[in-house]
């Protein structure tokens, strides 16, 4: 299972380039201790990344075809070598049927490209070979293959909660088995209107969301609204029993100033601050910011943020 390589691949190779004439802007970040080492790095074989829902799992019976629970998210990652060896990665995403940069670096891109190396060395399986699927409800992640016919998953990292050993391949079949009677624990995790479950706390963003920054300062405050359960905004975070968590798809982002009463004239808007470095001399992209707001741990209420960074 593919998505469309061709297209994928020239504008990974254009972005590639300029990554490589980029040491001073983003080189030390990437782990290269040189501007000769950037240069001499190389891309690795794409990984096509596929996504698996709840639903799906739950509806799985023995004898179905594991390959319809596959989802092509069009995501692309995109490993960068250096010295034969993982260094970082990007993906590439399709939106509006062009591919652009989606995210820099990231755990599940290491996880997986060093999932299907290991299986690959072993197998003598060619590196191509291998999709990455993904379970984000589960926070599982599988490298995939098939063979004649078959879809085999190998899972990428320990999981306390499922019975599955790290790096070693499985019928797909079996894994979905494995996962399937966590599904409604899992689920009861969840909210809002994609996960099928009534949310018991509904943010409203006010502002913050599709500004441009460059990184490297503070940009435009976040503002939200957090309405209860009840109906009732929130005035009080602590006295409520909530906290909010933030988080985004760039792995050097950090949560400046965490979200509090704002200045405005009501009590009832809260403002907070992402940062991410400057992105001087890189693309361009698209950062989202995800705002989970928590009670007694669970998650109650989520949004997301997208900023343009240039």
């Amino acid at each position: 299972m593919t998505v469309n390589a061709d297209a994928q691949q020239v504008e990974a190779n254009k972005l590639f380039a300029e990554i490589q004439t980029s040491y001073e802007a983003i080189g030390t970040d990437f782990g290269f201790n040189s501007e000769a080492e950037l240069r001499a790095s190389k891309l690795a074989s794409p990984i096509s990344v596929y996504m698996c829902g709840l639903d799906d799992i739950a509806k799985f019976k023995n004898g179905d075809d594991p390959h319809k629970l596959l989802k092509n998210v069009k995501e692309v990652i995109f490993p960068i070598y250096s010295g034969g060896r993982y260094q970082y990665a990007f993906t590439m995403v399709q939106k509006n049927g062009a591919w652009d940069l989606g995210t820099l670096g990231g755990g599940e891109a290491k996880m997986s490209d060093s999932s299907r190396t290991k299986n690959s060395n072993a197998n003598g399986r060619t590196i191509k070979d291998y999709m990455c699927v993904h379970v984000p409800a589960m926070q599982q992640l599988f490298v995939g293959y098939d063979q004649q016919g078959k879809l085999f998953l190998i899972p990428c990292h320990k999981n306390d909660i499922f019975e599955m050993e790290v790096d070693v391949a499985i019928p797909a079949e079996r894994a979905v088995m494995v996962m399937q009677p966590h599904v409604e624990k899992f689920r009861s995790l969840l909210i809002g209107p994609s996960t099928e479950k009534v949310a018991s706390s509904k943010i409203e963003i006010i502002s913050g969301n599709g500004q441009t920054y460059g990184g490297g300062g503070l940009p435009e405050a976040m503002v939200i609204k957090i309405k209860d359960n009840t109906g009732q905004y929130v005035t009080d975070l602590k006295a409520a029993g909530l906290k909010i968590e933030v988080s985004s798809n760039n792995p050097k982002g950090k949560y400046d100033l965490e979200f509090s009463n704002s200045s405005r004239d009501d009590k009832t808007t809260f403002e907070g601050f992402y940062y991410v470095p400057s992105n001087s001399g890189m693309p361009a992209y698209k950062l989202k910011v995800t705002v989970q707001v928590k009670k007694a741990g669970a998650i109650v209420g989520t949004t997301s943020f997208e900023q343009n960074i240039q």
